[in-house]
Formats: C-alpha cells, sequence, structure tokens
C-alpha cells in the first residue's frame, strides 16, 4: 500500500498529513515540509531532533485501539 502525503499552508505555516493514518507535523516552511517528504520517500533518518520526531510520527502505523473495560458497578452505592 502506498502512503500518500499532503502539503497544507495553515496560518501559520505549513503542515503535512499521512493521509493513510491522519497523522501530521508542523514545520515553519514549504521546504521543511519537501525535506521530510524526501527523507521519508528515500528511508533516510534525519539527524535534527525534530525532523526525527516528525518523520516518526508520520511513519507510525494507524493506532488500533482495544475495546475499553467499564465496571458498571463503579460508584454504585448500597441502598439499605
Amino acid at each position: 500500500m502506498r502512503t500518500i502525503y499532503k502539503i497544507k499552508k495553515i496560518s501559520r505555516g505549513w503542515i503535512v498529513i499521512n493521509t493513510e493514518t491522519g497523522n501530521h507535523a508542523h514545520f515553519r516552511s514549504e521546504r521543511g515540509c519537501g525535506c521530510i517528504i524526501f527523507f521519508i520517500k528515500n528511508h533516510i533518518i534525519p539527524d535534527n531532533t525534530y525532523l526525527k520526531e516528525s518523520y516518526r510520527r508520520l511513519t507510525e502505523p494507524k493506532k488500533v485501539y482495544k475495546d475499553m473495560y467499564i465496571n458498571v458497578n463503579k460508584g454504585v452505592t448500597r441502598c439499605m
């Protein structure tokens, strides 16, 4: 499956969105968006800590959430 990344202009910079998972990362310039997409497509881990975190966030798989257990008796007081 091929992942597609979208670049979008927002009021205070730029954003890269992973359309498969919905994850995103914020950047100050359009050039930064192009750099991170280049790194992802060529499997290059960046040296910059901000770019590393953006790389991790944009490439992590979609989270699958488990069903939550809810105790129906919690908070119920006894009537005597």
